[in-house]
């Protein structure tokens, strides 16, 4: 995220805040693609919130990628305790907390796709959706 994402990001910033879409980014190599670029997540509301800022810290970018991470774990929660096994595996009603949920998101919100790629914020971005996906299959 050093290198690449957070120049790229304060770039874009900079860009927005000046009144002009980055569609062609100067800087990078001898003049490449932005808005295009899939690593930009130029119009991903996230990070158009934080392009918004004064200034793109870099806390900033790390706390979204730890907002993404908690995402993905709630969402995998969510899609356990929806599942058509949960019905029949629960205690009873005085049990609030569904432990196949709870290890489930644990596992997938330290498995390697958050771990190898936690510099990757695209990368850990669309896959804390994917158990959102599943669940809203799954309610369908």
């Amino acid at each position: 995220m050093v290198s690449f994402l957070w120049p790229t990001y304060r770039y874009a910033a900079h860009s927005l805040r000046e009144g002009d879409v980055p569609i062609w980014n100067p800087y990078l190599y001898s003049g490449a693609p932005y808005a295009a670029d899939n690593q930009s997540g130029l119009f991903y509301p996230p990070n158009l919130a934080l392009m918004l800022l004064p200034d793109v810290p870099y806390r900033a970018m790390e706390w979204l990628v730890l907002f993404h991470v908690l995402l993905g774990g709630v969402g995998m929660y969510a899609l356990i305790v929806a599942g058509p096994s949960s019905k029949t595996s629960r205690a009873g009603p005085t049990e609030s907390l569904n432990w196949a949920g709870v290890v489930a998101a644990l596992a997938f919100q330290f498995s390697s796709v958050f771990v190898t790629h936690i510099g990757n914020l695209n990368i850990v971005a669309t896959s804390a959706y994917l158990p959102w996906a599943m669940f809203c299959l799954h309610r369908m």
